[in-house]
């Protein structure tokens, strides 16, 4: 969901074993957020499916509401300005839920440029203490392991290959990818005469 500065997004992580949650409220990202109960959030503004450290931004909460980020994969301290986090346990529904706005300036949105088409992709990881990871060989690593549950999943073992994201359309945007509109001019698809905001 999203209007004209702000990206929204709610989380409702089902789990039967609330009072086993890793979820350290207050905790920075220092390198540990990844080992407890969390969801992050990977977007690929404009959808340029670029790998490299220039390429999309990862943000990571866990379920007491603690914030990690990496902007682009290449500065652990960025903070997106004027992010709000809500997180809470809902027991009568075996659920913790986290709920956020993004702005989109926060992620270098320009309003008269602003692409229709991102990637992006929503993982939930439980703690690797409780998680699938307790079942693997002790070889294999745990943070690649232990995503449970992705809106887009791959076989590359890892979650950071933004080639392999799923998409987002946003109605709020102004621009297409340039790709993107000589494929449709090619197949003689024109979505101004078709009525369509572009």
């Amino acid at each position: 969901l999203s209007d004209r500065q702000d990206l929204y997004l709610l989380v409702v992580a089902c789990e039967d074993q609330l009072d086993q949650l890793k979820a350290t409220p207050g905790l920075v990202d220092g390198g540990d957020l990844w080992r407890e109960d969390i969801c992050n959030l990977l977007l690929d503004v404009g959808r340029r499916q670029d790998e490299g450290l220039a390429s999309y931004v990862d943000i990571l909460v866990n379920a007491a509401g603690s914030v990690g980020h990496v902007r682009r994969r290449s500065d652990p301290s960025w903070i997106p300005p004027g992010l709000v986090v809500q997180a809470k346990q809902i027991p009568e529904r075996k659920a913790w839920t986290i709920e956020l706005k993004v702005p989109f300036s926060s992620l270098g949105v320009d309003e008269a440029n602003f692409p229709k088409v991102w990637g992006a992709n929503f993982l939930r990881s439980r703690s690797p203490d409780r998680g699938v990871w307790i079942d693997r060989d002790s070889t294999e690593d745990p943070a690649y392991m232990n995503f449970e549950f992705a809106w887009r999943g791959n076989a590359a073992a890892s979650a950071h290959r933004p080639d392999r994201f799923g998409v987002l359309y946003l109605q709020a945007g102004n621009a297409l990818p340039e790709t993107l509109l000589k494929a449709l001019a090619d197949l003689d698809l024109h979505l101004v005469r078709a009525g369509a905001a572009v």
